[in-house]
């Protein structure tokens, strides 16, 4: 009776441990997950900006360029 219990309560206390890994693992993924997330939106933040940067320096050319025409014509 004795041998059945503690065998029992061993099979309880293995169960635990593997339900606390499971959910240890689950949480890590998660916080993996988020992780690549952030990464992309800062990767793709970036991107806008330059984007942003290059047109803004485009635009600042082709200004000069029409400056430069009028005051030569």
């Amino acid at each position: 009776m004795l041998i059945l219990v503690v065998t029992f309560f061993i099979l309880v206390v293995t169960l635990l441990i593997l339900v606390v890994t499971f959910f240890i693992l689950v949480v890590t993924l998660f916080i993996l997950v988020v992780t690549i997330l952030i990464l992309v939106v800062t990767i793709l933040i970036l991107v806008v900006t330059f984007f942003i940067l290059v047109v803004s320096f485009l635009v600042l050319v082709v200004t000069l360029f029409i400056s430069v025409v009028a005051l030569h014509t």
